[in-house]
């Protein structure tokens, strides 16, 4: 009974540990399906960066002309910096779907291949130490009812020899001692209990021995169930277990090691862009625009004084009436000089 459900125990562990390796190879598969997917997806987005900076930059050159002022302002850098940037993400996308494709992905692929060959020699492993737990029930079994059968014989050997003692104390009881001796049957009695004392004890000889072994074959029995379930199937799923979570934890960290170099160019991409921007300035752009531009804006001449044949004075000459005129005159320009100004 006890050896039947111990085996059926045994094969519950199997199928459990069949479960186990399914579960462990279906979590791989889909980290695996996930940085497959992952590097479809920078592969495309990498495509799609490069088109958008040679598209940028194919434009810019065939606009050449059109835009030959564009260094004249200080927002032309921030450009520069974001194509710039488009073009290392291009690169950054494209080299992050490369190691996932030629380096995480072939590696989940040997973790599923080192876990299903090492899970097979340790089932197998499993099984042989299944069966020598069964061979070790079965000489226990054995040794139990080779003690039991034994113990039954020497029961019944002790039983009839009470039985025949019995008989001649009864003898004993009714007759004298001087019939007793010519009484035949009180000697055939006499007899048959000295063969039954010898087969008594060989018979407890015989039962001590099987019982001797039965008790030794059960602590046998008992320290190699208890070795088992204790000692030797926590060894088995370590062995299970030998090299699974560091191969998954360096494929991780090969991932992490991705991200923190995006981590790092996004970072340089912002801090590039910050300095660009408080690098933006109005004014420059203006004296860089005016000194461009210079002839459009550059100070005209002073107008010199173009006079008639014989008036060479270039200064102005006050009388009175001439000065009330002037006053009004005066005060007419400055009011247009003001409406200019705030106009301005």
């Amino acid at each position: 009974m006890f050896k039947c459900k111990l085996r059926s125990q045994l094969n519950e562990q199997l199928r459990a540990l069949d479960s186990r390796i399914d579960t462990q190879c279906a979590l791989v598969a889909e980290l695996q399906d996930w940085f497959r997917r992952r590097a479809e997806l920078h592969q495309d987005y990498s495509i799609k960066l490069e088109k958008l900076s040679k598209s940028l930059l194919a434009r810019h050159k065939e606009q050449k002309v059109k835009r030959e002022q564009w260094n004249l302002f200080s927002v032309y850098n921030c450009w520069q910096i974001l194509v710039n940037q488009t073009k290392k993400d291009a690169r950054d996308h494209g080299a992050m779907a490369d190691v996932y494709l030629n380096n995480i992905i072939p590696r989940f692929t040997q973790v599923q291949e080192d876990v299903q060959r090492i899970y097979k020699k340790c089932r197998d492993i499993g099984y042989e130490s299944h069966e020598e737990l069964l061979k070790v029930l079965h000489e226990l079994h054995t040794t139990m009812r080779t003690y039991h059968m034994y113990q039954a014989e020497f029961k019944s050997a002790e039983s009839k020899l009470q039985n025949l003692e019995a008989q001649k104390a009864k003898l004993e009881q009714n007759n004298p001692k001087e019939k007793l001796e010519k009484r035949k049957k009180f000697k055939v009695i006499e007899k048959e209990i000295e063969k039954r004392k010898n087969k008594f004890r060989d018979a407890k000889l015989k039962a001590l021995k099987a019982r001797n072994e039965y008790i030794l074959s059960m602590d046998s029995a008992n320290a190699a169930i208890h070795k088992y379930f204790v000692e030797d199937l926590s060894d088995i799923i370590d062995c299970m277990d030998f090299g699974f979570h560091s191969s998954i934890a360096k494929a991780l960290m090969t991932h992490i090691s991705g991200q923190e170099c995006f981590k790092r160019t996004l970072q340089n991409g912002i801090d590039d862009l910050n300095k660009s921007i408080n690098n933006m300035d109005s004014r420059h752009d203006k004296q860089r625009f005016l000194e461009y531009n210079n002839a459009a804006f550059m100070l005209p001449k002073k107008f010199d004084f173009q006079g008639h044949k014989g008036d060479e004075k270039n200064q102005v000459i006050v009388t009175h009436p001439i000065q009330e005129g002037n006053g009004e005159t005066l005060r007419s320009f400055s009011f247009k000089v003001n409406q200019f100004k705030n106009r301005i």
